[in-house]
């Protein structure tokens, strides 16, 4: 019962203490007597103008909160600040609740809410918390490919996320099938260079390693001085393909 009276209050927002004032104006004036109710209302009329003079304002704030392009962009700049400071919990809560708000207000096909989704959809997928996250995230590049088209960075790099899921699975033949494509579209739409490119390659080298192909042992040293060159030696893609390739390479 508690809970239920909480939820009802905390849905009237802003203006449950203008309400609360007024109630307390009535209630009060039944048990002042007549000779003080003509210094008690006006008191606590001015009272409770200046809660609802409190409560509209907050009332703007949070529809400008909740209908604001620019307010929307930074709420999103916030969630991918707490990715960058590896906080990919609080990253998901942030995008669970900013995502209705920017399908309602952009669009669902805005660039800024399908940035939004898809990494609301990676986070959701590396928890585990998806059905079938390969399939979610298949529908994504095909709704990425009409709408920001084939060769934008950020279908390229959820057709990487999709290969990703793939390799994790029990399909590694779809998975190469897949990262071999994405390097030939990667490389002519953003450049050998691009880090959507050469992660590409690395994870292609593993896989093969992986399935017993030795030579790719030395695809993946080629693949780690070409990151240290294009991407340097301390970004972090080149620092793990530099760690695998000396583990494997001891390990042989």
């Amino acid at each position: 019962m508690a809970s239920q009276s909480a939820g009802k209050g905390s849905s009237l927002g802003p203006w449950r203490w203008p309400l609360a004032g007024v109630a307390a104006t009535a209630v009060g004036a039944c048990f002042i007597s007549q000779d003080d109710l003509w210094w008690f209302l006006p008191v606590a009329a001015l009272g409770d103008v200046f809660l609802l003079w409190t409560a509209w304002r907050e009332s703007v704030a949070a529809k400008r909160y909740r209908t604001d392009p620019a307010v929307l962009q930074a709420r999103l700049g916030q969630a991918l600040a707490l990715l960058t400071r590896n906080q990919p919990d609080a990253a998901l809560a942030a995008l669970d609740d900013l995502l209705p708000d920017l399908d309602r207000v952009l669009g669902p096909d805005h660039p800024g809410t399908l940035s939004a989704r898809t990494i609301h959809l990676r986070l959701r997928g590396d928890r585990g918390d998806l059905p079938d996250r390969v399939a979610d995230m298949a529908a994504l590049v095909t709704r990425l490919q009409r709408v920001l088209g084939a060769d934008h960075e950020e279908t390229l790099a959820s057709r990487y996320q999709l290969a990703d899921w793939i390799g994790e699975g029990d399909d590694p033949g779809e998975a190469r099938s897949a990262y071999q494509a994405l390097i030939v579209d990667a490389t002519r739409a953003l450049g050998a260079d691009h880090s959507i490119t050469l992660v590409s390659r690395s994870s292609l080298a593993i896989l093969r390693y992986q399935a017993g192909e030795q030579a790719a042992l030395t695809d993946l040293a080629t693949v780690a001085d070409d990151m240290e060159r294009a991407l340097g030696p301390a970004d972090p893609a080149t620092v793990s393909t530099r760690n695998l390739l000396t583990r494997w390479d001891t390990a042989r």
